[in-house]
């Protein structure tokens, strides 16, 4: 039973009495629009205390939890001594202290069903997490032609309006996703391309409050 309880995720945000299966949270739609998963985002979003003066946000994986994909290893790894690592997902908004939490290790959106629900919710999630929670700086890690790209661009150009960031950036941009796309053995994971890295490089050091970032080499 403990086995079993330990790989639904740990108790920081329900109690093991709140638990339940996979069957509960196995589609995108279910996720959504379920209550404990609002209630997790609130959780959240009103508990956290940003450690940098950047957030890094990017999308979800499938391994489980987050920080064993290859992606947010190799993100940790570069840039997670400068910036905050916030994982996007059908989830919700989920800074890196919950990655390892019920229920963010076992739900399964599976297919998109409902991409105005999805860009809907996302926001409103997003915007109330970043309302509660200052930042300088802002790096989404979408492209444009996901779907995250329309509300994140939203979201950023309303807080730099409001004056509750000083600036934002998507990486890659359209310039360097052409410049990845180019070169064919390169395209199976974009986000974490050396050519995309440099550009993350690039960016954090000119916005970081953090010491300057050191690459083995002079190579991310």
């Amino acid at each position: 039973m403990a086995k079993k309880r330990d790989a639904l995720g740990n108790t920081k945000l329900f109690p093991v009495s709140e638990f339940r299966g996979l069957s509960d949270m196995d589609n995108e739609l279910k996720i959504l629009e379920d209550p404990q998963f609002n209630e997790a985002n609130k959780l959240m979003a009103d508990r956290w205390k940003p450690k940098h003066n950047i957030a890094f946000v990017s999308l979800c994986s499938s391994t489980r939890p987050y920080h064993h994909s290859p992606k947010w290893k190799k993100f940790i790894d570069l840039f997670g001594k400068d910036c905050d690592m916030i994982v996007s997902s059908n989830g919700g908004v989920i800074p890196q202290e919950w990655w390892n939490s019920y229920p963010f290790l076992t739900y399964d959106a599976g297919e998109h069903l409902d991409d105005d629900l999805y860009k809907r919710i996302l926001y409103d999630r997003w915007k109330y997490f970043f309302d509660n929670n200052s930042y300088e700086y802002i790096i989404m890690n979408f492209k444009e032609h996901q779907r995250n790209y329309e509300p994140a661009q939203q979201l950023c150009k309303e807080l730099l309006l409001e004056k509750k960031i000083k600036g934002y950036t998507f990486i890659p941009d359209a310039e360097t996703y052409i410049q990845i796309l180019e070169k064919p053995h390169q395209k199976l994971f974009p986000d974490i391309n050396p050519i995309a890295l440099e550009v993350m490089n690039k960016y954090i050091k000119s916005v970081s409050n953090s010491k300057p970032l050191k690459s083995k080499n002079g190579v991310l």
